[in-house]
Order: structure tokens, then C-alpha cells, then sequence
């Protein structure tokens, strides 16, 4: 098809070349020739995008392409787990409350969402330990106790970005031009009244987390380490993850091109057959997500 795009475009340069234009009636048969090349071609559009959306449905049908990856997510929930063990870290890391505090302290690079997504994120971690807090526990000035209580009250109609939120801000930021600091104060202020209560949220976290694999923290591991294989296999074997990556131009098929493909195993697989390389290759990939793991959970290894 791509060949006979390119034949109808230079057949139709060369009409349009060859048409004089020397006088007024000359134009004007160039502009309807040119007219009736420019409806051709919308015509072909037309043609051409019904039936890359009709490919890439079928295509989509044959290899099942996946939502999302059920394994990475498995991968991703066990990964989270193991945080609760880190032993350099306290609740305050592992919640990651010191990332949400430095956003509140960043307020004047984000807009007003961006920081009260971040807002809604530690009230939110507060209620999973056991502290649903109110107004009443921001006492630091009555401008964020009258703020926080709007946010809320909002937050718990599914809302903590409305528009009253907004004009309630609006009106108190002028007021009270560090507001916003105090809410950070009053925030850490909380957490290291209730310290104590947070190291033992993390303690039953962990027992419950071990509970489920057998009270060992070896299993738990070694199941990480199965879904890694697990996930290791998909990714080499499913051809519906490549698929997907190419249409969302992740990867790109010029760097597939087979000569470039050649070349790259020559240069540093010399003498090898197309089964060693594929297991060289597994091998390699397998590797390397075993390293960026230890990289990234090297407490686990101290």
C-alpha cells in the first residue's frame, strides 16, 4: 500500500508539473486539476486510517493486549511490603510522610491541587494508622483551623479540590500569608505527639505481612523471587507486551531493524547460534532486574 501512495504522488507531480499556468483560464484548470488531487487524497486518508483502525483491532484481539500487567502489579505490592522492613528506616520514611511534608514545603512551586492532593495523601495515611483527624487538631493559628476544616468537610463529599475549598483559601491566604507553613508545623507537630503510635502500626504491618507467608521473612522473598522469573518470562514471551509498546511508540521499530539486530550480536556475541543468543539474552535481562533490585532493597541484604 505504502508503494502505491508513492506512485499516485509522484503521478500526480507530474500532471501538476506539466500543466501550463501562463494565463488566467491555464490557472484556472491547474486549480481544479489541483482541487480534484487534494479530494483524491482526502478520500485516501479517509481509506487509509479505517484500515490501520481495523489492523490494529484485529491485532489487538490476536494478542490479548493487556490493561495492565497483573505481574508487575503483584511485583510492585511485594516490593512495597518489604519497605516495612527496612531497618534504617522509621514510620515517618516508610509512610513516606517525609516526601509529602517536603511537598507542603514546596508550596510555592505547586498550585493549590497539587497541595492539597498532597493534604488529602497524609490525612489519609493518619486514618490507615487510627487518627482521623478533625479542625480541631490544627490549632496552630484559626486560619488553617477554619481552612482545614472546609478541606475536610469537602474531602468527605469525595471533593478536596472544589471551588468553595479555593475561596475559603482565597480569602485566608491574605490574611495570614503563612498559613501554609503552619499547616506543615502543625502536621509534623501531630505525627511526633503520636510517634509512638505510628511505630506500632508499622509492628502489626509487619506481622501481618509475614503472617502470610508463613511467619518467614526467606518465603516472602522467594516469593518475590517467583514472580520476578514469572514476570521475566511473560515479557521475553508475550508478544502482545511488544505490541503494545511499539503502538505507544515506547519502542521503536526502526531499533529492530534485522541488520542493526545482526550487527549487535556480532559485535559481542561472537560464533553463536539463534538459541544461545535468546538464552544469553534472557540471562542478561534476568540479571540485570535482580540488580536494580538489590540496588533498590540493600537493606534487606545488610
Amino acid at each position: 500500500m505504502l508503494d502505491e501512495i508513492k506512485k499516485m504522488i509522484n503521478d500526480d507531480n507530474e500532471v501538476l508539473n506539466i500543466l501550463p499556468q501562463n494565463n488566467v483560464n491555464n490557472r484556472k484548470k491547474y486549480r481544479s486539476q489541483l482541487t480534484s488531487i487534494k479530494n483524491k487524497y482526502v478520500d485516501k486518508q479517509r481509506e487509509l486510517l479505517g484500515y490501520i483502525i481495523s489492523k490494529n483491532n484485529l491485532l489487538r484481539k490476536k494478542y490479548d493486549i493487556p490493561h495492565e500487567d497483573s505481574l508487575k502489579k503483584q511485583m510492585r505490592a511485594f516490593e512495597e511490603k518489604t519497605d516495612y522492613f527496612n531497618p534504617y528506616q522509621d514510620a515517618y520514611e516508610i509512610l513516606g510522610l517525609d516526601k509529602l511534608f517536603y511537598g507542603l514545603h514546596k508550596y510555592y512551586d505547586n498550585d493549590l491541587n497539587i497541595y492539597n492532593n498532597n493534604i488529602n495523601k497524609i490525612l489519609d495515611i493518619f486514618d490507615q494508622v487510627g487518627l482521623s483527624l478533625t479542625k480541631d487538631d490544627f490549632y496552630f493559628s484559626d486560619s488553617i483551623k477554619e481552612y482545614m476544616g472546609v478541606l475536610i468537610s469537602e474531602r468527605k463529599n469525595g471533593n478536596y479540590n472544589s471551588p468553595i475549598i479555593k475561596e475559603t483559601f482565597d480569602n485566608l491566604f491574605w490574611q495570614n500569608h503563612n498559613m501554609m507553613r503552619y499547616i506543615l508545623l502543625n502536621f509534623k507537630h501531630l505525627y511526633y505527639t503520636n510517634e509512638k503510635k505510628f511505630a506500632e502500626f508499622i509492628l502489626k504491618a509487619k506481622r501481618v505481612i509475614l503472617s502470610e507467608s508463613e511467619n518467614n521473612f526467606d518465603v516472602l522473598l522467594q516469593k518475590y523471587q517467583d514472580l520476578v522469573v514469572k514476570s521475566n518470562d511473560s515479557y521475553l514471551t508475550n508478544r502482545g507486551v511488544f505490541f503494545s509498546k511499539f503502538i505507544s511508540k515506547e519502542l521503536s521499530t526502526n531499533d529492530y531493524d534485522k541488520e542493526k539486530i545482526d550487527k549487535l550480536i556480532n559485535e559481542y556475541l561472537e560464533n553463536s547460534t539463534i538459541k544461545n543468543n535468546k538464552d544469553i539474552f534472557e540471562k542478561l535481562y534476568a540479571s540485570i532486574n535482580e540488580e536494580m533490585f538489590i540496588n533498590r532493597k540493600k537493606f534487606l541484604l545488610d
